[in-house]
């Protein structure tokens, strides 16, 4: 049965680091595979979080997944999805393995009591894609996969512990990780395989400012003041043994929040519906580009690079008309209202605001706009445009003329980042001559190559899920072959 421990053992099979959606499926997989073929493995998780707030992000995230209507496989248009978004030059074959295997993975997944249903309404109020999700979110599928490990010999799982630094052999071949403890001491913990599902570096100052650079000294964690999990250890003991990076430079997946609010995900998913101005009162965006869905992350990135990361949402009454208008805003935190444009600038100025005066006249150039014959209707794509100001709106252009006239002030922060580990297609970490690095897998978030430019929604839980998967049952074989 499980032990949940201050004192560790010294010797393994697989040691998994990482007790998300990607760790959680990493060791579930091993557990199951090496069942089936009549077989034992001891099994170590690290995890440095308290048991109580472990699994990482993954514990927090709703989990929307992109797959076809009845929730049994990844979307028949997932690859189209790839390259209309993303690109032709990701790890396309990254992507068609969970094309090919997905449905495969996602039957384990039932098969262990994760119930995942199409969901009606969800905080997008435009979407292109109908989604599906575990009913419980994230932390629902945390919840299944490890319980049933707790019943089954060989797992151990060691909290409030860090995995902070490879440890090699002689030769210089994996032979398992240093730990950190909670009470500062550092132990050698071997085992023929090590899975890596730590998260990416979002709770890292240092490799934020290195790896994304510009307005990063500005940006935080999606999860804010709850961000204790996402450090740089994990990248930087992989690097130190050889592995190679892969992913984009300066790039990331970001959600537009209220900037007032330090709690976890307080995203503020109404911005198309008013405009959206940085500190000196100049729109920098098309706010109507696209479905809130597809174009909030790349609307995020557009906040992220004004000036100290933060804008103003300036919107009116017609906002709250909005059916459902409610899940699209997760703050918790009241707007900030006023009865005329003029109070309402005024009022900003207290959070930020540089320019008041330029910011009434961007708002009266935006009114006086001459705008399409289209009828606004805020669930669709409406064609309701101003193109004679600088940048266009393409959708749902109504002018702000209607009190109370209503601001949030809104920044963007980091969900996770697109540089991260080179790995192939069963999640083994590559070096930078393309070599296994033997011994050694990378899941989930660390996993990189798959986002270029923006971010395909719905997708990010499953990677961590189907990799988790393949990992587990990879290093099983890894282990029975040595």
């Amino acid at each position: 049965m499980i032990n949940l421990i201050t004192k560790l053992s010294y010797e393994y099979d697989i040691i998994v680091v990482g007790a998300g959606v990607s760790g959680s499926s990493a060791i579930r997989s091993a557990l199951d595979y090496a069942e089936s073929v009549g077989a034992k493995i001891k099994v170590l998780m690290l995890e440095r979080a308290d048991p109580n707030i472990s699994g990482g992000s993954s514990r927090y995230t709703t989990a929307y997944l992109r797959l076809n209507d009845d929730c049994t496989a990844p979307s028949d248009q997932l690859l189209n999805d790839v390259v209309e978004y993303l690109g032709s030059d990701v790890r396309i074959d990254l992507w068609e393995r969970m094309q090919r295997e997905g449905a495969e993975v996602i039957k384990w997944l039932k098969g262990h009591g994760v119930n995942i249903e199409p969901l009606k309404i969800t905080m997008f109020l435009t979407a292109k894609r109908p989604r599906c999700a575990p009913v419980g979110g994230g932390a629902a599928i945390i919840e299944a996969l490890l319980p049933r490990a707790i019943i089954s010999e060989g797992l151990q799982i060691a909290y409030r512990s860090t995995a902070w630094k490879i440890a090699l052999d002689a030769n210089g071949n994996i032979e398992g990780v240093y730990v950190r403890q909670e009470d500062g001491t550092s132990v050698k913990v071997t085992s023929k395989a090590v899975i890596l599902a730590t998260g990416g570096f979002q709770g890292s100052r240092a490799l934020l400012k290195e790896y994304i650079g510009g307005n990063a000294e500005y940006l935080k964690s999606i999860l804010a003041r709850h961000e204790v999990y996402h450090k740089d250890e994990d990248l930087r003991m992989v690097l130190e043994v050889g592995a190679d990076l892969d992913g984009e430079f300066g790039n990331f997946h970001a959600e537009p929040v209220d900037a007032r609010n330090d709690e976890i995900d307080p995203v503020i998913l109404t911005y198309p519906y008013g405009i959206l101005v940085n500190i000196y009162g100049e729109r920098f965006v098309d706010e109507g580009i696209g479905t809130v869905e597809e174009y909030y992350d790349y609307i995020a990135k557009e906040i992220f690079k004004q000036p100290m990361n933060r804008v103003f949402l300036i919107a009116d009454k017609k906002i709250f008309d909005i059916p459902n208008y409610q899940n699209a805003i997760l703050s918790g935190l009241p707007p900030i209202e006023a009865n005329t444009i003029e109070e309402l600038v005024r009022r900003l100025v207290d959070y930020g605001l540089k320019d008041p005066n330029k910011l009434i006249k961007t708002i009266k150039e935006y009114n006086h706009a001459k705008r399409s014959n289209m009828t606004y209707d805020p669930l669709r794509l409406d064609g309701l445009y101003v193109q004679d100001i600088v940048p266009p709106k393409s959708n749902w252009a109504v002018p702000i003329d209607t009190p109370p006239f209503i601001a949030y002030p809104m920044e963007a922060r980091i969900t996770y980042a697109y540089i991260g580990l080179k790995t192939d297609t069963n999640a083994r970490v590559l070096d930078t001559s393309d070599n296994w690095v033997k011994g050694l897998w990378a899941v989930g978030e660390l996993i990189c190559g798959l986002y270029r430019r923006g971010h395909l929604g719905g997708t990010s839980v499953f990677r961590g899920i189907f990799y988790g998967y393949i990992a587990g049952r990879d290093a099983v074989n890894y282990v029975f072959s040595r």
